[in-house]
């Protein structure tokens, strides 16, 4: 794939997000746009795919560490623009405004520029005008300050449930910048769980181990789609614009496969032949997750290499070409609440650049096994958030 920064800085406008506002940067607009699908979810299985090695519960946000990437993106030329063009499938296509009422999302862009270093006043118009970032003066000559409030933006951008995103020593003098992507998802089911039918019953984990867990459960009408290879359900949130989507083996034994099998296509193939089934009766864990993952490998291993290493060009982000940088850290931390009333999701992702010195019987979908979920933006497929349940 062969993308020009120029092409780049045009295409970006489809990433625009919510802003916090700063004494650096305007208050801006509280409508954003969600990713598209065709940039964020290619993108989503590929690294969900590498981080689906590491044992247990997984749950990340797709759209969070894309963006943070794209805005780092916008400042890379030659072969490291080209190795995050590619992964990130840029050009961006056109987004979709989101701006419901009936759910609570929120997404805020940051970047976290050291004083006095010889910023590329066109790079910075750019992450201004087309991610909404607020731009705010930081000195990393006092890097532990510099870190907790950059922390402190984090936790209140996601409602406090992402605390500590940047490490302890992540940041040091040597940082020159820091750009963050926070989101937060809060929103009630369509049609609730009645806390009164949900009861600990057996769930059985990966390892084959039963362990009692509170399952929720409902009957009645609920898109759903099962064949030899899988069933799958969708339950939309108020306002119907994001939903949750499940997905099991119908094989209880084949859910490594399944996991293992998650690509654009795949997921295109579970949800297509969704459609409203009466009488389903419906069992789904009441659960919490919270992950941390450093992505500095996984990137790498996806082909972007260039831009942790000495030969990293970012040059499009300082107006002096003798000053040069590479990202030292990509960390993302995630968080999700399934309960009866709904879903409570958060995220948050930081890129720190330094300078360089048995089958289940039809109508019944009872999750008491291994699954998959994504919440989705239904009016453009964009995954915002994307796991599996394996281990309570």
């Amino acid at each position: 794939m062969s993308v020009s920064r120029r092409q780049f800085l045009v295409a970006g406008a489809a990433f625009a997000a919510g802003c916090a506002t700063s004494s650096h940067a305007k208050a801006e607009s509280e409508a954003m746009e969600i990713p598209a699908s065709e940039n964020v979810n290619p993108f989503a299985a590929s690294l969900y795919g590498e981080l689906r090695t590491k044992a247990g519960n997984a749950f990340l946000s797709p759209s969070s560490i894309h963006t943070a990437l794209a805005m780092t993106a916008a400042g890379a030329k030659g072969a490291t623009l080209k190795q995050m063009a590619t992964l990130l499938h840029l050009p961006a296509k056109p987004g979709k405004e989101f701006a419901s009422k009936d759910v609570e999302l929120a997404i805020a862009n940051a970047l976290w520029a050291q004083n006095g270093y010889p910023w590329s006043k066109e790079y910075m118009a750019t992450v201004t005008k087309t991610f909404h970032a607020a731009i705010h003066d930081t000195d990393y000559s006092k890097p532990e300050a510099a870190r907790s409030t950059i922390n402190r933006w984090v936790e209140t951008r996601t409602k406090d449930k992402i605390k500590d995103l940047l490490p302890k020593d992540s940041i040091t003098a040597a940082t020159r910048l820091v750009l963050t992507n926070a989101i937060y998802f809060k929103g009630d089911w369509l049609t609730a769980f009645d806390k009164k039918r949900t009861q600990d019953a057996p769930f059985t984990a990966l390892d084959g181990v039963k362990k009692n867990v509170p399952l929720m459960h409902r009957s009645g009408t609920i898109d759903f789609v099962q064949n030899e290879q899988f069933q799958a359900i969708r339950l939309p949130y108020k306002g119907k614009e994001i939903s949750m989507i499940a997905v099991m083996p119908t094989d209880p034994a084949k859910f490594t496969d399944l996991d293992k099998s998650l690509s654009v296509e795949t997921l295109a193939k579970w949800t297509g032949g969704l459609k409203p089934t009466s009488d389903l009766s419906l069992w789904l864990p009441r659960f919490k997750i919270e992950t941390e993952y450093n992505l500095n490998d996984p990137l790498k291993k996806l082909g972007m290499t260039d831009a942790f290493a000495t030969r990293a060009d970012f040059t499009g982000m300082v107006s002096t070409p003798s000053e040069r940088l590479y990202i030292s850290l990509v960390i993302h931390k995630a968080y999700v609440d399934v309960n009866e009333e709904g879903t409570e999701a958060a995220a948050a992702t930081g890129v720190v650049m330094a300078r360089k010195s048995a089958v289940a019987k039809p109508k019944i979908f009872r999750a008491d096994r291994p699954f998959l979920f994504a919440l989705r933006h239904e009016p453009t497929g964009t995954i915002l958030f994307l796991g599996r349940y394996t281990n309570p």
